[in-house]
């Protein structure tokens, strides 16, 4: 990890011209301008980060990357061989990408010899809207029924229709932000929306709409929307729980809802393991903490992205998993020792801690109501099914497994 863009870029150049990765990389932690530890790790591509996973979709083995920016600073790397592991899941999960991309695919050149067939663009009226103009009004554009695109065979899409999905998905927070944003994205809905209209003229074309796949799902579609007004109208009024019944179910259940532990400690950040060990002895030692933190060696500058905590309360699940394992049975009093991947390791000194409380009623009131209202409700629905039954003749057909 190289504190800037221009030690990464030295270091690369230096690769280039035929210096040896380690020996520099050994060299640029020894003047200080990278960190970590140099180690050759062996990490798979699901949990990388994206910028590096990105950078090594472009190489092959034996190749250096260009500087990565990851925070705190940029990453060089060599990739030193790259291995394929053999499992249904792996198999399974690269089938359904490489599926995907093929109707993708697909679909994208089917649209585009449908265009030619049923649409017509009115370009110049698609040009001519600006969300952003200081005189336009979304209220008016929501309701303008002016023409942008006619589909041969189905409904044309019009300004409203396009206002309308832009206003869904943007018209949030800042009103100019969200007005040049939609200018921005006004070609790609446009597209989305005809794309949809345009398929649905061709399925009727080819009459999806009377085979029998079509009508049986349309079919599980009705009984699925019957059912769920069924629910909404007959059964919900009746299955809402009262303030007293969430209150008891929270007084049962409150240590199902706890807040993470807190802990308050201080922490100074070394370059290295060995440098914060030897801080942690002198602690236990006696040396004051105020005294290392201006005089032990090897102490990691604040600007190089370390983590600095200075007596302030944080929640355990906040912390990075290494701080989070060293500090999991800490007491005041205590100094811990805490690493992390790209080399910084921490002293920690704890001087409070607090357990995990019960998150407050009004906070899970919602939630509580949520979770007591489909319970009741599928007791209620429990119950309708076996009166059904009792007044239905049911017979099941049973096949015996080959």
């Amino acid at each position: 990890m190289f504190r800037t863009e221009a030690d990464a870029r030295a270091m690369a150049k230096a690769v280039e011209a035929g210096g040896g990765f380690e020996e520099l990389a050994r060299q640029a932690r020894a003047n200080k301008t990278a960190r970590g530890q140099g180690d050759v790790e062996t990490v798979r591509a699901s949990e990388l980060n994206s910028a590096i996973a990105a950078e090594l979709a472009n190489m092959k083995a034996g190749m250096v990357s260009r500087p990565v920016p990851v925070q705190p600073g940029f990453v060089l790397f060599k990739l030193e061989e790259e291995r394929t592991v053999e499992s249904a899941e792996a198999r399974e999960a690269a089938r359904q990408q490489v599926l995907t991309k093929k109707k993708h695919e697909a679909l994208i050149e089917h649209n585009k010899k449908l265009s030619g067939k049923y649409l017509t663009f009115n370009m110049k009226r698609i040009e001519s809207i600006d969300f952003a103009a200081p005189q336009t009004s979304m209220e008016k554009l929501l309701r303008d029924k002016r023409v942008l695109v006619q589909i041969k065979g189905e409904r044309p899409v019009t300004v409203a229709d396009l206002a309308t999905v832009l206003d869904q998905q943007l018209y949030h927070g800042s009103k100019n932000a969200a007005k040049k944003k939609m200018n921005n994205r006004k070609r790609d809905v446009l597209e989305e929306l005809v794309a949809k209209r345009l398929l649905l003229a061709e399925a009727l074309r080819r009459g999806i709409d009377r085979t029998e796949e079509f009508k049986n799902k349309m079919k599980d579609y009705e009984d699925n929307l019957l059912f769920g007004l069924f629910v909404e109208r007959v059964i919900k009024p009746d299955v809402k729980p009262t303030e007293e019944e969430l209150k008891t179910y929270y007084e049962k259940h409150r240590n199902d809802y706890l807040l993470a532990a807190k802990v308050r400690f201080e922490s100074l950040a070394f370059t290295g393991e060995k440098e914060a060990a030897d801080a942690l002895n002198k602690l236990k030692a006696g040396t004051e903490l105020r005294w290392l933190r201006e005089n032990a060696p090897g102490r990691a500058a604040a600007e190089e992205g370390t983590l600095l905590y200075s007596g302030d309360f944080v929640s355990i699940d906040e912390l990075p998993a290494s701080l989070r394992e060293a500090l999991a049975d800490a007491h005041p009093g205590e100094f811990k020792l805490a690493g992390l991947p790209d080399g910084t390791a921490y002293v920690l000194a704890v001087q409070e801690t607090k357990a995990p409380e019960p998150i407050p009623f009004q906070q899970l009131e919602e939630q509580i109501g949520q979770k007591l209202s489909e319970e009741n409700i599928r007791k209620v629905l429990d119950t309708w099914t076996d009166k059904l039954k009792e007044g239905t003749e049911v017979t099941l057909y049973l096949t015996a497994a080959p």
